[in-house]
């Protein structure tokens, strides 16, 4: 029997990523927030949530821990994020 195997581009991965982040900063318009106002409510570093929205930006991902993070920062769930 034989498997197959999944192939994702690296290009598409980069695509999801760059999405996602559209996905969060609609998300964040659409809450009337900002990175500055959810860092302080969460008691993070601004800089520290800034660098994973840049890193989403940018192409390149995000920890799971990461994004359940800002989910929960945000107040919805993971597949939210992602449902785009």
């Amino acid at each position: 029997m034989h498997e197959k195997h999944l192939s994702v581009k690296k290009s598409d991965i980069e695509n999801f990523n760059k999405e996602l982040y559209k996905r969060i900063l609609k998300i964040m318009e659409e809450k009337e927030t900002n990175t500055y106002d959810l860092a302080r409510k969460f008691n993070t570093s601004r800089s520290s949530l800034n660098n994973k929205l840049l890193r989403l930006n940018s192409g390149n991902g995000i920890s799971t821990s990461s994004l359940k993070e800002i989910s929960f920062m945000l107040d919805v769930p993971v597949y939210l994020l992602i449902a785009f």
